[in-house]
Parts: structure tokens; sequence; C-alpha cells
């Protein structure tokens, strides 16, 4: 989601907009004002340039106030105050981007007997560790399965974290009396990256940096857990900067796809300039 647009309650429009729309209303009711509307020193100017500059503040903070009612745009005690609204609370030591993924599992889960965000948001609830999780079954078989991914020991999770998650989600208050829980370790897989760029004339070379960086660290940030890795992702975020006019994935040469239980971890990222052009 927050790969979108974020989202306004109010149109946005910086100071300089909303200054031209004042001096219109402005030269409008006071003609005279006419032959030196272009000027910025005039009383009138200054008056209606600080009245422009705080609409756009107030605009700022209604849109951010509105965002903050949408779990991916709310933080600290905003959030805090969603997820109570849900029933959850913030864990000791829990980070926002972490309550985040698990508020939304907890609120597509609501339903006591399923669906898999039910159980996923169990074992989420029940210890700080449990970066994510993944509900699945094997075929037809009846048991269900959980893939936890630790935020610690390079995502794999402790035995006394396993029995603390398979504790919570067999409780009956938790589960279906006719549900059997597997909890077991999520899949960690790698992946190397090289990135081919073509960069703007003026562009520095450290750009490379740049975009291996953003790869690495945004990748990490999703939730990992089943999500492939394709080659638009890729291109998207070495685009995402302005010096860049271009990007294609030289490796991987095919989107890579992830099982419900692996979690694909990006080892190594190259990019390299390939051209550099208007």
């Amino acid at each position: 989601m927050t790969a979108l647009p974020p989202p306004t309650l109010v149109p946005i429009a910086d100071a300089d907009q909303i200054y031209k729309i004042l001096i219109d209303e402005y030269v409008a009711d006071n003609p005279e004002f006419e032959e030196v509307r272009d000027l910025r020193t005039t009383p009138e100017a200054r008056m209606l340039r600080l009245m422009a500059l705080r609409e756009a503040l107030i605009i700022g903070k209604i849109n951010a106030r509105y965002a903050s009612y949408l779990v991916d745009y709310a933080y600290g005690a905003a959030l805090e105050a969603l997820a109570a609204l849900f029933d959850v609370i913030r864990l000791a030591g829990e980070q926002d981007r972490d309550m985040q993924r698990r508020l939304k599992r907890n609120i597509a889960g609501r339903s006591p007997a399923g669906p898999r965000e039910r159980y996923e948001a169990l074992a989420m609830n029940a210890d700080v560790r449990v970066r994510n999780a993944k509900a699945y079954r094997l075929g037809r078989s009846p048991r269900i399965y959980i893939a936890l991914l630790s935020h610690k020991d390079g995502g794999v999770p402790t035995g006394d974290l396993l029995d603390i998650v398979r504790t919570a989600v067999s409780q009956e208050s938790a589960a279906m009396l006719i549900d059997r829980f597997d909890i077991v370790s999520a899949i960690r897989s790698m992946v190397n990256v090289e990135m081919g760029l073509r960069v703007r004339q003026t562009a520095r070379e450290t750009i490379t940096t740049d975009v291996e960086q953003a790869i690495s660290t945004n990748w990490e940030q999703t939730d990992l857990l089943g999500n492939d890795l394709t080659r638009a992702w890729l291109t998207s975020q070495a685009m995402a900067f302005p010096d860049v006019t271009d990007a294609w994935p030289i490796t991987p040469e095919q989107n890579i796809p992830a099982d419900d239980n692996e979690a694909l971890s990006i080892l190594n990222v190259k990019a390299r300039i390939i051209e550099r052009g208007r």
C-alpha cells in the first residue's frame, strides 16, 4: 500500500499555487492592485504570502492526520490507538512497522475459525520475536502448518519460540478443536541481484551504491514470507532515483517465486552503469 501515492483528504497545493489564487482573488476585488500584483514587497503581497504559507502548512497537517487513520501510515500513539479498536496492543519492544504488519493480520483474521490470517495473527501475537508467519496446508492434508520468520538469528526461530507459538495457536479459545498444528521455521533462500543502469550525464558514480542500498533495504522491509522477487519490483526500485533513466535486471533472468514457507533474501546486490545519456 505504501507504494501508492499517500492518501489525501484535501487536494495538495504548495504555497506558490495558493499565493497565486489569493492574488487573483485580491485583484478581482481591488482592480487598482493590478499594476503591482507581481511585486512581492508590497504590504498586501507579504500578507498574502504569509496566508499562503500557513494554508499550505494546514493542508499538510490535515492530510497527515487523515492518513494516520490508515494502518500503513499510522505511527506511534496514533498506531496504538488504531490498533486498540481491534484489541491489539503493542508488544514490548515492538517497532511500528512490525506492529502495522501484525495489526493487518489481526484485522483480516477476526473470524475465530479462520481464515489463514487468523492463525498468522495468533502466531505473531505470541511473541515480539516473530517477524512474520505464514499458515498453509500441504495438498489436502487437514494439518495446518505455520512457518515462522524471526527477527533474530538470521530469521531462524529458536526452539522455545516455536513452542511459545505452538501453545498460543493451540488454545481452545484460539482454534477449532479439530485443528492440528505444526510450527516450523521458514526456509531462507539466498538470491544474488545484478542491475544494469542508464543514467543522466550528470549522475554521480555513487548512484550505483544508492541503488544497491535501496534494493537491499527495501526488500528486507517487505513481508518476505511467500513474497516473489520480481524483475518489475527490482526495476521500480532503481527507477525511483531521478538520475536513473532506465534500469533492468541482469540477474535474475526471470522472476523468482517463493513458496508459502519460504523467505527470499537478497545476499548481494550489484548495480552497474551501462550507459549515460539525457
